[in-house]
This record gives structure tokens, sequence and C-alpha cells, in this order.
């Protein structure tokens, strides 16, 4: 990978604190001042391009970028209206696209952490380790993946699609239980997992009730733990995916094991594929 040295930023409002991120990181490197990308700017294989993607953002103007070879850093705000879905970009990562952010979820210790790599010349986000839950068997690379997950929409869409997005770019195969052929549910759940060797499994909580004074209770979703001690008897590898705003602690008996905080859609796909891009077999 080229070093980078040149540092630019298109489409950004006054006020956002990305830029102040990225120009703090490249001084500390002693890189050249950020600059805004104008029609006269080349950047090239030694260049970082920070951008806001908006609805109104021209396509020849992205492929121009991409076809720079730059390293892109896009950043998509809560209007982006008719744009498309960011994960979408995961495809371009040979073309120097490096990592996605949202406005709307903007966290401020994950985009520095993950600009620090890209100006040091790594993934945005680490290679992720598996083991076996029983025998500590290490799984470089998945074989195949069972998507453990809700069936309620608004917990686990933008999980499905993301997990699906990232697999098929690293064409890892994968089951999904909510897809299975029709039969005895339970007995499709457990012949899906036995033919994986690993399980991601979403633990997003859902609002049960709201009590009077405002307060509410939240619960795991039940079929999900089912799966997740499913698979842990069966000495699966697993990963379990969170939300950092989530309310409840989690269960005594998998307190112990990782879990990956992950605030939307975009930063999944990013953890996934990079997570596994040059593991091996």
């Amino acid at each position: 990978m080229t070093k980078i040295v040149r540092l630019f930023t298109y489409g950004f409002q006054d006020l956002h604190p990305m830029p102040d991120v990225l120009r703090v990181a490249g001084s500390a490197r002693r890189m050249a001042p950020l600059t805004q990308l104008t029609g006269e700017s080349n950047p090239g294989e030694d260049s970082l391009v920070l951008i806001e993607w908006r609805s109104n953002f021209y396509q020849e103007d992205l492929d121009k970028l991409l076809s720079s070879n730059a390293t892109i850093v896009a950043n998509f705000p809560d209007d982006v209206g008719p744009a498309p879905h960011p994960a979408c970009f995961v495809g371009n990562v040979e073309k120097g696209l490096a990592y996605c952010c949202c406005q709307k979820n903007y966290d401020p210790p994950t985009t520095t952490s993950c600009l620090n790599r890209i100006l040091d010349g790594e993934p945005p986000f680490p290679s992720i380790h598996l083991q076996t839950v029983l025998s500590g068997r290490k799984i470089g690379r998945p074989k195949s993946i069972f998507l453990a997950r809700p069936s309620a929409p608004e917990l686990s869409d933008d999980f499905r699609d993301a997990a699906r997005t990232a697999l098929k770019k690293l064409n890892i195969p994968f089951r999904d239980p909510l897809e299975e052929p029709g039969g005895q549910v339970n007995r499709n759940v457990r012949e899906a997992i036995d033919a994986c060797d690993t399980v991601f499994a979403n633990l997003r909580q859902k609002e049960l009730i709201r009590k009077k004074n405002g307060e509410s209770v939240y619960s795991y979703n039940p079929n999900v733990m089912f799966e997740i001690g499913y698979a842990a008897k069966a000495d699966k590898a697993l990963l379990l995916f969170g939300h950092p705003d989530d309310r409840l602690d989690r269960p005594s008996d998998i307190q112990d094991w990782v879990v990956e905080p992950v605030r939307d859609s975009i930063e999944l796909v990013q953890r996934v594929y990079y997570g596994f891009c040059d593991a091996t077999k």
C-alpha cells in the first residue's frame, strides 16, 4: 500500500467534526496540510480524500475520485436522500474506498481509530480471530456462517443486508434461519448450524413494554439465545454483534464472550469485510 502523504476534503459543511479529526491526525504525522479538493487537484495513490456523500453528488465526480486510486473515506449525512445504500461501497475496496461512517451514528473514538489506522497503512478495522467455544480450535477464515437474528425487521434487516454484502464480497457462504425451506423450523435451524463452522449472532435488544414512569423493559430475542446455546454445545465459533446503546447486561453464561459493538449496517459491513479479508483458511 502506497504511503499517504496528502490529505483532501470534498463536500463537507463547515461545522462537521470529521475534517478536524483528519487534520489533527495528519498534523501528528507531519503530513501536508489538509486542503479542499478542487477541479485542479490531482489526488493519486499517495492521497486520502475525505468526502461527504450527498444526494446531489455527481456520479462522474465519484468515478473520477475512484479512478484516481486515492483512498476514499466517505461520510453519509442523515439527509442523503435517494443515494445508494452505503453498504454497496464495500464492493469498491480494491479501488481505494477505505471506510464509510454515518453522521447519524457518528462516533468520535471509532472514527479517530479508523482514520489513524488508514494513515498508518492499515485497514480501518483489525482482523477478527475466532476459535470454537469448547475445544478452542482456531478458525482463520470461516468456511460457512449461520446468521442468528431476530425476525423483527427493525432489529434485523440491516444486520442481514450488511452481513450478506460483506460475506458475498468475501465469497463465504452463509445460512439464514429465516429463509430456510419449510418444514420443522427447530430441526432446520439445528441442521443449518451443524452445517456451518461459525455463527454470527445479532444481540440487538427489543423494547417489550414502556412503564408509566417512562422507563422501558428490554429483552434479548429468545430464538437467538437458543441458537447461540446450540452453537456453543456443537463447538462452533461464535461472533456476537451488539449495539453500544443496548441497555441490558449480557446473560452471565455469555458474559465473558467478546461482543463487537456496531452502530449501524455501514460499520458492520466494514468490520466483517476487513475482519476476514486477509484471513487464511
